[in-house]
């Protein structure tokens, strides 16, 4: 019965507080959406703005450039052999009212988006490549995956600055080894 009092106590007192305004400070380079009664969705740029929770709901995005680490990956080159690669994506958001709530309306996780995303673009374009290419010609494929990723994120209000692979090296085939393995104790 305790517990049932003090959760009651909470939920008053969260709906006492959310009667008065919150001051929030939004930075140059972040950028700020107001939530409305959930109809109408207002950006703040820089400066100071009052709002109130028991209406309203608000989230900061930082619009300056953000690097995400894509994790390593197992995919095969044009050529038939199966590379280990990992890499970065450098993106920000549009800075623009309609592009800045598109991408925080659709999208609430954006990096498990880009990563996904990003993952995808890198093995199709790997898929195109010969392993030798890749590796003489590393500036190229990179700049055609940075070109690739940011047509994809347009539409999420996101800018792709720069998509690069980190490491690419022939994938480790450990497995190959177990049923040697295998054998020999059997």
């Amino acid at each position: 019965m305790g517990w049932e009092l003090l959760s009651a106590l909470a939920s008053v007192l969260k709906i006492f507080v959310d009667l008065f305004p919150v001051i929030k400070k939004v930075p140059p380079d972040q950028r700020a959406i107001l939530f409305r009664r959930m109809k109408k969705l207002i950006v703040r740029r820089e400066g100071v703005w009052i709002y109130w929770p028991l209406v309203s709901h608000w989230e900061q995005v930082t619009i300056t450039p953000q690097a995400l680490k894509l994790p390593k990956q197992q995919t095969v080159s044009a050529d038939g052999i199966t590379i280990e690669v990992d890499g970065t994506v450098e993106f920000n958001y549009i800075d623009e009212d309609e592009e800045l709530i598109t991408a925080i309306v659709r999208h609430a996780d954006v990096n498990d988006l880009l990563t996904a995303q990003a993952t995808h673009h890198i093995c199709c374009l790997i898929n195109q490549w010969d392993s030798k290419d890749l590796s003489r010609k590393r500036n190229t494929f990179n700049r055609e995956l940075t070109i690739q990723i940011d047509e994809a994120f347009q539409k999420y209000g996101m800018r792709v600055v720069e998509a690069t692979i980190e490491s690419l090296a022939p994938a480790n085939f450990t497995l190959l080894h177990l049923g040697d393995r295998q054998k020999a104790n059997g």
